[in-house]
This record gives structure tokens, C-alpha cells and sequence, in this order.
């Protein structure tokens, strides 16, 4: 028995580069199938398949360990937490314990991939070439949804009300933009190791992408990734100018071309709609006023603001009440201030919040709690997210698994500077930048497995750079050069 074991584990081990290939892969396909799931309403299938293709993932990557222990602690960590969580909840009442469990598993996905796919690093030395390479072919296949999302008139938009912004077929629109982001380094690192022409197709493509999809993290991202990439071709003394020429020419192109950008396109045209809003709030204003004065009011009452914010917070009102509403936001009567959904989601949280007890600011409360009338608050900025879901603990937690990652590389520059600054190790870093800044300023990135699958090979990468390769771990010892064989 022992011996069939070692025999598939081994078997298991060969394909490891070509596992991680074929599942990178599948990601811009399901993609596109979740979005056709939610036109159709089908969505508990793609769901389905979204949690056993983790757990394949899992167990396919437990097999091949050679320390299967850190694997059984890491599920007996996060078990115990999820335990004690369930037990705060139901101190304070459990409305959707599925959902909330749901919403865990969706939230763990991240670190537990992270350290499936170290496993991988481990056994594949095929895995960065691989990697790479599954990226290119991502490229291309998001381009062709794109284009047959508009030949088949079946286009979707990243803001659909002004039909602005090239996404083609996806489910959610801040994923896609944090995707493309993603994968654009190291394609570019990819593209530098192999042509100067396709170094400069990757280049304009890529950028042409993250202009037209529209969003503030995609355009800026141009210009982080262009400059990172000059930086990090300056620390490598690299010599050519054809590099240099054509992540310059990118960043002067589309700066540019600002003001005719759709993510400026987007904002003009949300400022527009704020202004007659706006024009709208102050008739609204000065006739509740009127109504004050007319009732022998204080026309600095609260019901001055009833009108605006029963419209604009009709839940916020009805569930906390209109002064606590008002007070949270400050006596405001601006318009694009109340209509700001992320900041009515937070402000939505932080009321429960406020109304918690000790166990629950320590393990958080359930999903359903950000539920009312059918209008889902669940939060767009991932850390804000984590910290009110699973309370200080579990924030505490995460922020330390990826402080963990973050010391791996400041110890590595620290002993080696330009020895650990390659252009591959740059590219991974200028991503593991980008996505965590994505995670608190635009969101959709650490809770979602369409993206947190791409952020935990990062992490992974990072280890294998640091740790598997650079022979740095974080706390003393021998660095790890266990690469199995090639695949």
C-alpha cells in the first residue's frame, strides 16, 4: 500500500508543471462562464465548480507534499478559528450559517492556495516558464472573448449605464481590471527574455488592454508597471534602449492620451450626473426648510435631512434611524458623498460594528448580517472586509500572512540587493504591489477566486525567489533548493 502511495505521488509529482499550466489556463473560460451563468441564472453550477477545483487543488498538492504535517496544521488552525467564529455568531444570532461558511471557504482561498502552490515551486523547475506562458496564452484568449462578446452583440460593459469600458465577458468588472494588472509583469518580464518584437507587441497590447478597460486601477497600473519595469532593467545595468524606448513611448502615449481616456470619459460623465443631482438636493433643502419654518420648527432639525437621505439611504434610514444615519455621515447633503456605494457599504458596516459585542470585534460577524432588504452590503475593499468578518483576530491573522511574504523580500534585498533584484524577481514584486494596493483602494481581489488564484502563484513565486531559489528563509536555517524534476 505504502508502495502504490509513493508510486502516485510520484506519477503526481512529474505533472506538477503541467497541473498548474492547464489550471491557469481554465481561469479566463470560467470566467466567461460565470458570466453566462449570471445572465442565465445558473450560478450555483459554476459556484460548484469554483469549490472542486479547490479541492482538487488541495488534494492533488497534499499528496505530493513531503511535509504533509504543515498542511494538517493549517486546516486544524482554520478549523479552530471557523469554530470559534461560528460560536460568536451564534451568541448574536445566525441568519445564513451556509452562506457564511461559503464566504469563509471563498476568503481561505488565498492562503491555502498559497501554500499549495509553494508545494508546486517545489516539485516543478518547469514552474516559472510554464507560468509565464500560461499568461501569454490568458492574454490571448481574454482579447478573443472580447472580440467575440462584440461580434456576437453580446458585449459587456465595466460601466454598462454609459456603455464604456472593453471587458467582454465577465462576471465582475474590478476582477478583470486586477486580473489583466496581474499578469502583465511578468509578461512583459517573459517577453524581454525572449524577442525584442514580441516584448513590444506584449507592451502595446497589454497597455491598450488595462487603457480601454476604463477603470482608475487599470490606467494608473500603465504607468506603475511601465516605470517599474525601467527601474527594474536600471538595477539589472541592462543596455539596450529598444527596452527602454518602449515602456517610455507606452507611459508618454497614454498620458497623453488622459482626457481621452474612457476612465476619464467615465468621470466626466459622473460628474455631470452629480451636479443635477446636486441641483436637485438643494430645492429639496430649501423646501424642507420652508416645511420647518412652517411648522414652527428649528430649521436645523434632523428632519431637515429626512427628504435626502430616505431617498439616497432609504435602508440606512430605515434600519438605523435617520439621526444615526446622518450623524455617520457627517450632516452631509452632498450628493456624490451619498451616493458613493463604497462608502455606503462601509459606513453600513461600521454601524454594525459599532452595535457588536467583545466576541464578536474579536472573530467578527456573519455575511448575512450585510444583507437588508434583499440589498447586499458586502464590502468592496478586501482588508476593510476581513476585518469586520472575522473581527481582530482574523485581521491580525491575514496581516501577518502577508507581512510574512513582505519580510521574504525585504530580507532578501537586505542580504543580496542586486542579487535578488532581477528583472523576474522585479516583475514579481511590481505585481505583488499592485494587488495588495488593488485590495484596499479598488477591491474584489483577496475574497475572489477568480483572482485570489493568481495572487496566492504570486506569493508562492515570492517564496520560490526568496526562499527555494535565493536560499533565504525568514527564520535562520538552510534555504531550500528542493526543485523536483523537470516535467
Amino acid at each position: 500500500m505504502t508502495k502504490r502511495f509513493s508510486g502516485i505521488k510520484d506519477c503526481l509529482s512529474e505533472k506538477t508543471g503541467q497541473f498548474v499550466f492547464w489550471l491557469l489556463l481554465l481561469q479566463p473560460v470560467l470566467d466567461a462562464v460565470s458570466y453566462f451563468a449570471n445572465v442565465y441564472s445558473f450560478t450555483v453550477i459554476t459556484t460548484a465548480v469554483r469549490m472542486l477545483m479547490f479541492a482538487a487543488v488541495c488534494l492533488y498538492c497534499f499528496i505530493i507534499s513531503d511535509r504533509k504535517k504543515i498542511y494538517l496544521i493549517a486546516a486544524g488552525g482554520l478549523a479552530l478559528f471557523w469554530v470559534i467564529h461560528m460560536a460568536a455568531c451564534f451568541r448574536a444570532g445566525y441568519d445564513g450559517i451556509l452562506a457564511d461558511a461559503g464566504y469563509f471557504v471563498r476568503t481561505i482561498h488565498l492562503p491555502v492556495l498559497t501554500l499549495c502552490f509553494i508545494t508546486c515551486f517545489k516539485k516543478s523547475s518547469e514552474l516559472p516558464r510554464r507560468i509565464c506562458r500560461a499568461f501569454l496564452i490568458n492574454l490571448i484568449v481574454m482579447l478573443a472573448f472580447v472580440a467575440l462578446s462584440y461580434a456576437t452583440g453580446t458585449q459587456h460593459y465595466t460601466y454598462d449605464h454609459y456603455r464604456i469600458g472593453l471587458v467582454g465577458w465577465v462576471a465582475v468588472d474590478n476582477c478583470q481590471s486586477a486580473i489583466v494588472c496581474l499578469i502583465v509583469p511578468l509578461l512583459l518580464y517573459y517577453s524581454y527574455k525572449t524577442s525584442k518584437p514580441l516584448f513590444a507587441a506584449c507592451a502595446a497590447v497589454c497597455f491598450a488592454q488595462m487603457f480601454f478597460i476604463a477603470t482608475r486601477l487599470a490606467y494608473c497600473s500603465i504607468f506603475l508597471i511601465a516605470g517599474g519595469m525601467i527601474a527594474a532593467l536600471l538595477i539589472n545595468r541592462e543596455k539596450r534602449p529598444f527596452y527602454y524606448g518602449v515602456l517610455l513611448l507606452a507611459m508618454l502615449v497614454f498620458g497623453a492620451c488622459f482626457k481621452l481616456s474612457p476612465m476619464y470619459q467615465v468621470r466626466v460623465l459622473n460628474g455631470e450626473n452629480t451636479s443635477q443631482r446636486q441641483s436637485w438636493a438643494e430645492i429639496s433643502l430649501q423646501k424642507s426648510k420652508e416645511k420647518l419654518q412652517a411648522q414652527g420648527l428649528d430649521e436645523d432639525s434632523i428632519l431637515l435631512y429626512q427628504d435626502l437621505y430616505e431617498l439616497y439611504l432609504p435602508n440606512m434610514v430605515e434600519k438605523f434611524g435617520l439621526e444615526r444615519t446622518v450623524d455617520a455621515y457627517g450632516y452631509t447633503t452632498m450628493t456624490y458623498e451619498l451616493m458613493d456605494l463604497r462608502r455606503q457599504k462601509n459606513t453600513f458596516a461600521k454601524l454594525i460594528w459599532e452595535d457588536s459585542d467583545t466576541l464578536t470585534h474579536l472573530f467578527g460577524f456573519e455575511y448575512s448580517r450585510m444583507v437588508y432588504n434583499d440589498f447586499v452590503y458586502d464590502l468592496e475593499n478586501d482588508f476593510n472586509a476581513i476585518l469586520y468578518y472575522y473581527g481582530y483576530v482574523g485581521f491580525a491573522l491575514y496581516l501577518a500572512f502577508f507581512l510574512y511574504f513582505l519580510a521574504l523580500i525585504v530580507k532578501s534585498v537586505w542580504k543580496d540587493f542586486r542579487g535578488t533584484l532581477t528583472v523576474e524577481a522585479c516583475a514579481v514584486g511590481i505585481t505583488f504591489v499592485l494587488l495588495v494596493g488593488a485590495a484596499q483602494f479598488s477591491g474584489n481581489v483577496l475574497r475572489r477566486p477568480n483572482v485570489s488564484i493568481f495572487l496566492s502563484l504570486i506569493l508562492a513565486y515570492i517564496y520560490h525567489l526568496t526562499v527555494l531559489q535565493g536560499g533565504r528563509p525568514l527564520f535562520g536555517g538552510k534555504g531550500c533548493r528542493r526543485i523536483g524534476q523537470r516535467d
